[in-house]
C-alpha cells in the first residue's frame, strides 16, 4: 500500500468513525407526572371553582447506541482529521504523527465504554497516520500530480 494511499485510508477512517457508534445508553422507561388542581377565583359577576389539570407524559427511550457526532469523541475526531490532512498537504511527519496520537488519545479517553465500531475505525485511522509518517520520515515522496505548461 502506498503512503499516499494509507493517507486516503486513514482519512476516510476518521470521517467515517463520525457516523458509527461510540457508546451505548441504557433504557429509561415512559413515566407520567403528577397532575395538580387550579385554585378557584372570582372576578366581579361570578365565581369560577378549580379544576384539574393532568400529569405530562414524559417519554422513555430504549437502549441503543450513539453516533460520534454525539459523543465527546468528536473533538478528538476533528482534531485527527485537521492535522492528519495538514500533515498530508504539507507531507509533514510531526503533523501526522500528532494526528495519530490525538486519534489513540479520543479511543483511549473512550474505552469504558468498550471497543466499539467508531472507535476501532478512529484507532485503526491513527494507525495508517503514524505508518505513513514513518513511510515519509524514510524518504518516501507523496506523488502528486503538477499543472502548468511545459517547460523548454
Amino acid at each position: 500500500m502506498s503512503t499516499r494511499s494509507l493517507l486516503g485510508a486513514g482519512t476516510a477512517l476518521v470521517v467515517l468513525s463520525l457516523g458509527l457508534p461510540w457508546g451505548a445508553y441504557a433504557e429509561a422507561p415512559s413515566y407520567l407526572t403528577m397532575g395538580y388542581y387550579t385554585s378557584g377565583y372570582c372576578d366581579l359577576y361570578y365565581c369560577y371553582s378549580g379544576y384539574y389539570v393532568p400529569g405530562v407524559l414524559v417519554p422513555g427511550y430504549e437502549g441503543g447506541t450513539f453516533p460520534g457526532t454525539w459523543s465527546s469523541a468528536r473533538f478528538f475526531i476533528v482534531g485527527a482529521l485537521a492535522l492528519g490532512a495538514l500533515g498530508w498537504r504539507l507531507s509533514s511527519t510531526a503533523l501526522l504523527r500528532a494526528g495519530a496520537v490525538v486519534a489513540a488519545l479520543g479511543v483511549l479517553t473512550h474505552l469504558t465504554a468498550g471497543l466499539t465500531g467508531g472507535s476501532l475505525c478512529l484507532g485503526v485511522a491513527g494507525a495508517c497516520f503514524w505508518v505513513a509518517a514513518r513511510r515519509i520520515a524514510r524518504g518516501d515522496v507523496i506523488r502528486t500530480v503538477q499543472t502548468g505548461a511545459p517547460s523548454a
